[in-house]
């Protein structure tokens, strides 16, 4: 199922069925996603993680907001979530850095540890802690899996924090792929 058009109203249009339909199309779109039938998942970090110095590293997630296709595991390769239905979906993350005057920072959405498929960099801001965040639109096979990864180049070991909030990766299904 598409993700389907809502129309803009005229002042003087008459409700008609078809565009009850319409209406009724966008509800249910909203209902299957929202009651768990799609897959979809909201994972955090309840702490903080060490990112070396050059070096990609997928984050770890141990606490499930959403999980409802048991796409994440808390207690194995917790850095993925594994495409459980093939589609369409829209993807994103978020990572406070800890405060340093030097280097880059970066995060980026890894599909089977082969593929960036969306990501975004900065430069240091100084000592001040940095955000990131990523937000993009893939196709999933099932089976297949993706993580969100880090990236500092300050010279040694910087912190993820919680000044933006935890860590935070999620997904959810929003159509076939045809």
């Amino acid at each position: 199922m598409a993700i389907p058009t809502v129309r803009t109203w005229g002042v003087s249009e008459l409700l008609t069925s078809p565009k009850m339909n319409e209406i009724s199309t966008a509800l249910n779109f909203m209902l299957r996603v929202t009651a768990g039938n799609w897959p979809a998942w909201l994972v955090t970090a309840s702490g903080t993680q060490s990112i070396p110095n050059a070096t990609a590293t997928a984050l770890t997630f141990d606490l499930e907001s959403v999980d409802n296709r048991n796409g994440h595991s808390t207690s194995s390769n917790t850095s993925r979530y594994t495409f459980q239905e093939t589609g369409l979906y829209l993807l994103g993350g978020m990572v406070s850095f800890a405060g340093n005057t030097t280097g880059e920072r970066a995060i980026a959405l890894r599909y089977n540890n082969t593929l960036d498929i969306g990501g975004s960099s900065a430069s240091s801001v100084g000592a001040t802690d940095q955000g990131l965040s990523v937000l993009t639109v893939n196709p999933g096979t099932a089976g297949d899996y993706i993580e969100l990864r880090a990236y500092q180049g300050s010279g040694g070991s910087l912190n993820s924090n919680n000044t933006f909030g935890n860590p935070r990766f999620f997904g959810f299904f929003i159509g076939s792929v045809t």
